[in-house]
């Protein structure tokens, strides 16, 4: 009986050794808003609008967000940036890889729109 307690404890802890092992399957996200007036932030674009971050100019956002897979082309974020009257002044589809290479820095920059 002894032994198999042993046992059992020890695929136990290995079951939770190797599931600690599997990826991180979120990405950090650091955003600053870099322009020169208060933005409004919506990192799964503004269809989505539930989730926002209100950044003053200068204001710092961290978050994790969720990154399925965790592939180098998996989508994670689309960021997208309005102004107080509405305006779209930022706007970047981020995958996995990009915000991995970037170290999760995400600059809010007037005029920056390629999210196509």
């Amino acid at each position: 009986m002894r032994g198999l307690r042993l046992a059992l404890s020890i695929v136990l802890v290995a079951g939770f050794a190797s599931s600690a092992c599997l990826g991180d399957r979120s990405a950090t996200v650091i955003v600053t808003n870099e322009t020169n007036r208060k933005v409004t932030v919506y990192p799964y674009g503004r269809q989505r609008d539930q989730v926002k971050w209100v950044l003053e100019p200068g204001g710092v956002h961290n978050d994790d967000m969720p990154a399925g897979d965790a592939r180098a082309d998996s989508p994670v974020a689309l960021m997208e940036a309005i102004d107080e009257s509405g305006a779209l002044i930022f706007c970047h589809r981020y995958s996995y890889g990009e915000l991995k290479a970037l170290e999760g820095a995400v600059r809010i920059r007037e005029g920056k729109i390629d999210c196509s």
